[in-house]
C-alpha cells in the first residue's frame, strides 16, 4: 500500500513539475497596437512552483496511504462519522467513588478492636469499596472495548505508533485501578487461601446485574442500561472445559461450573473439585453443557453420600473464604499426639519468600497458653484449629481420649477412629477438601503485618 502511494505521489510530482516548467516559459506573441508585448517574468518563480508541487504531492500520498478523503470507501466514512477514528479512549475512572473510599479507609481501625463503632467503620469502608469496584468494572469494560477498537485501527494503519503507545499508557491506569481494588479488598477482608480480592469483582458484577433489573423494572430501555457483561457465560452456568488430550488422543471434556464471568479468564470449578481457568471465550476452550450434562455425576467408586456432599459443596463453591478466626481470639489447636491445646491466635496468613515470589505457608500462628512456644496451623480447617468454648473443649478432650485408647489397641484401630473424627470435623466446618494430616507444627514464623490502605492517585 505504501509503495503504491509513493508511486502515485512521484507521478503527481512529475506531472506538476512539468506543468510548472511549461507555465514559466516566456510566450512569444506578436505585439499589437493596443497592448505591449507580454513580459516573460509575469508568473511565479520556478523554484516556488516546484516546492508547492512537492507539498501537494506529499499531501496526496499521505491521504492515499491513510485511506482518508478522497480515497476512503463508504464503510470507513460511516465509521468516521460515528467517531470510529477518534484516537483516545474517552473513558474516565470513577474519581468520586475512589475519593469516597480513600476517606472511609482512613477511618478503619485494627481488626482486634471489636467495638460497635469499629465494626461500623469497617463495614462502611467495605460498602464504599464495592461501589468503587462496580463503577471501575463498568469503566474497564468500556476501556477494553476502546483499546480493542484502537488496536484494529493500528492493524489497518489508521493509527500511528505514537497514538497507539499513548492509548496503551492510558489503558494501564484501568489495570492499575483493578489491581488496587483487589489489594484493598484483601486488606479489608482477608481469607484463606485468598481474601476478598478474589471475589470482589464477582460481587461487583452481581451489583451490575441488580442495577439492570431495577432499571428494567422502571421501564428503562436496554440501550440505556449498563452492559450485563462481555462474556458468553454467566456465573453459575454449567459448562464443559477442555482439559487437553487423553491417552487415546481425544480431547477430554469435563463438566464444571462458572465461578466468575466478569472478565477473562473464566474461573471454573470442575465437578471433581479442581479449580481451573479458561483463558479464552470460545467453544474450543469452554462450551455450554447440554441438557443431559447438567447433573453432577458420581466419580468412579464414589459412594452415594459422598456424591451428595460433593454436589452440595459445588453448589456453594466460592472463589474465596474469609478467615474464621480473628487475631487475639482464643482457640483450640490440634497438636497431634499432644491432643488439643488451648491457645490464642497471634498471627494470620503467614507467607514466605520463594523463587517464584511470596507463597502461603500457613493460616494461623497460635500461641499456646502457659507455654513460650507457638504452633502453625497450615490450613483454616476445623481439623486443625477451632474456636474455643467450654463445650468445644469437652468435645476435643473426648476425641483425644478416644484416639489414645485406639492407639493402645493398635495402628489400624487408631486410624479408623481418626477417620471417623475427621469426617465429623469436616461436616462441622462445611469445607469440601480438608487435609488428612491435622497436626499443627511448631513455628517461629512472624505474622505479616496488615498493609495500610494504598493511596490512589
Amino acid at each position: 500500500m505504501m509503495l503504491c502511494s509513493l508511486r502515485a505521489a512521484s507521478m503527481m510530482l512529475l506531472l506538476v513539475a512539468v506543468a510548472a516548467e511549461d507555465e514559466t516559459q516566456p510566450m512569444e506573441e506578436a505585439p499589437t497596437e493596443d497592448a505591449p508585448a507580454a513580459s516573460a517574468n509575469a508568473g511565479l518563480p520556478a523554484w516556488l512552483v516546484t516546492a508547492l508541487a512537492g507539498v501537494v504531492a506529499s499531501l496526496i500520498a499521505w491521504l492515499h496511504y491513510t485511506r482518508r478523503w478522497p480515497f476512503r470507501d463508504a464503510s470507513i466514512a460511516s465509521e468516521a462519522d460515528e467517531g470510529w477514528l477518534s484516537f483516545g479512549l474517552g473513558v474516565e475512572l470513577p474519581a468520586t467513588e475512589i475519593s469516597a473510599y480513600n476517606e472511609a479507609a482512613e477511618l478503619v481501625v485494627d481488626e482486634t478492636d471489636t467495638s460497635a463503632k469499629a465494626q461500623r467503620l469497617r463495614k462502611a469502608a467495605e460498602d464504599s469499596l464495592l461501589r468503587r469496584a462496580t463503577q471501575s468494572l463498568l469503566a474497564s469494560w468500556k476501556a477494553t472495548d476502546e483499546i480493542n477498537r484502537l488496536y484494529r485501527m493500528r492493524r489497518t494503519n489508521r493509527l500511528s505508533t505514537e497514538e497507539w503507545e499513548s492509548a496503551q499508557e492510558e489503558f494501564k491506569q484501568f489495570k492499575e485501578e483493578l489491581k488496587s481494588i483487589k489489594e484493598q479488598a484483601n486488606w479489608l477482608k482477608p481469607g484463606f487461601p485468598a481474601g476478598w480480592g478474589e471475589g470482589i469483582f464477582v460481587d461487583a458484577h452481581r451489583c451490575v446485574l441488580k442495577i439492570r433489573e431495577q432499571l428494567r423494572a422502571d421501564g428503562v430501555a436496554e440501550d440505556e442500561m449498563p452492559p450485563a457483561g462481555k462474556l458468553r457465560f454467566a456465573m453459575g452456568a454449567r459448562v464443559l472445559a477442555n482439559m487437553g488430550k487423553g491417552q487415546n488422543g481425544q480431547v477430554r471434556w469435563e463438566r464444571g461450573t462458572v465461578l466468575s464471568a466478569h472478565s477473562l479468564p473464566y474461573d471454573l470449578v470442575l465437578d471433581r473439585g479442581q479449580r481451573v481457568s479458561a483463558p479464552q471465550d470460545h467453544d474450543g476452550i469452554v462450551r455450554a453443557a447440554g441438557e443431559d450434562e447438567q447433573e453432577v455425576v458420581p466419580l468412579e467408586g464414589e459412594p452415594p453420600d459422598r456424591t451428595a456432599q460433593r454436589r452440595d459443596t459445588l453448589a456453594n463453591m466460592q472463589l474465596w473464604r474469609p478467615y474464621r478466626l480473628r487475631l487475639g481470639e482464643r482457640v483450640l489447636a490440634n497438636c497431634g499426639s499432644e491432643g488439643w491445646r488451648r491457645g490464642v491466635v497471634v498471627g494470620r496468613h503467614i507467607t514466605e519468600e520463594g523463587a517464584q515470589g511470596p507463597s502461603l505457608k500457613g493460616a494461623y500462628v497460635i500461641g499456646l497458653e502457659g507455654e513460650k512456644r507457638s504452633v502453625l496451623a497450615k490450613m483454616d480447617s476445623e481439623r486443625m484449629v477451632r474456636r474455643w468454648s467450654p463445650e468445644e473443649e469437652a468435645k476435643t478432650k473426648a476425641e483425644t481420649r478416644a484416639i489414645r485408647a485406639a492407639q493402645a489397641s493398635g495402628p489400624a484401630a487408631a486410624e479408623a477412629v481418626g477417620a471417623v473424627l475427621a469426617d465429623q470435623a469436616t461436616s462441622a466446618g462445611g469445607a469440601g477438601s480438608e487435609p488428612t494430616a491435622p497436626a499443627a507444627v511448631e513455628s517461629d514464623a512472624e505474622p505479616d503485618a496488615a498493609p495500610a490502605p494504598e493511596e490512589v492517585d
